[in-house]
């Protein structure tokens, strides 16, 4: 969908209260959502956090409570509705995965609801990110279908090159870095990267993600510093990083580290 357009400017609230779509369709028709989609919204809305059930929810839905509670820093409450939103894009990725090799469909799921969470934490409203309150199955089936023929491109190139053999490892790949995530836990520049930006304050945090260069690394750094998600747990109830990106603890911490030094110097505070 193009975005070279502004969005219409001054936009009245909708009925009950909620929060305006900006865009329009490309023949400038108006963003809205469906009527069933406010109505639910509403009624949650009425309610207590805690006792919202994510699985009873329309998807749409879903993407405005995230939203809401995102803004409101409600950290306690927003988590099972991402977990929630997270399984439904799961499933739609990997029912066009299906016909992939077994060992691509997993990886393609994760690209689809790493695209996925960036336009659903875009600091600013974009076509594509508001869309997603329109139509959000729609949307996800979109990013599946261009993406699928990427991948595909991809794994006969890979095919090709694993015929000669690994020759190193980039930072996802399984060879020595892989095999020694955590070789460089104590070095002490990233451990002084890593405190300072622990001092971040949300706000901070937000205005300085646009900087971070590789969408899996702005992810992460909201799942962690904003949503609160453990890099690890031993209750398989919980979500964590490790297990939504299916990479080491090691691994993700050197993304975060990347992504604070890019995150830093946005905010003019880096050395």
């Amino acid at each position: 969908m193009d975005e070279s357009s502004s969005p219409p400017a001054d936009r009245s609230p909708s009925e009950g209260g909620l929060a305006p779509l900006t865009w329009c369709k490309r023949d400038g028709t108006p963003y809205k959502r469906h009527a069933d989609v406010e109505i639910e919204i509403a009624q949650v809305m009425a309610t207590d956090p805690s006792t919202w059930s994510p699985g009873l929810l329309k998807s749409e839905t879903l993407v405005y409570l995230i939203r809401l509670l995102w803004k409101r820093d409600d950290q306690k409450s927003i988590g099972k509705l991402i977990d929630c939103l997270a399984r439904r894009i799961a499933r739609i990725a990997r029912d066009f995965g299906s016909g992939l090799p077994k060992s691509a469909v997993e990886d393609f799921a994760i690209e689809i609801a790493e695209e996925v969470n960036i336009l659903l934490f875009a600091a600013e409203p974009t076509r594509r990110s508001e869309f997603l309150e329109v139509a959000f199955k729609k949307a996800v089936r979109g990013r599946a279908i261009n993406k699928l023929s990427k991948v595909n491109e991809r794994l006969v190139k890979e095919s090709v090159n694993s015929s000669f053999g690994p020759v190193g490892s980039d930072e996802d790949g399984a060879g020595v870095v892989e095999s020694h995530p955590d070789e460089n836990e104590d070095d002490p520049e990233e451990a002084a990267l890593v405190a300072e930006a622990a001092r971040l304050r949300p706000e901070q945090i937000r205005k300085a993600l646009a900087a971070v260069s590789d969408p899996r690394h702005r992810e992460a750094v909201v799942l962690y510093h904003l949503q609160g998600w453990p890099m690890t747990s031993s209750d398989e109830l919980v979500p964590t990083l490790c297990t939504h990106f299916k990479r080491s603890d090691g691994m993700i911490r050197k993304w975060l580290v990347k992504a604070f030094k890019e995150m830093l110097a946005a905010l003019g505070e880096s050395k």
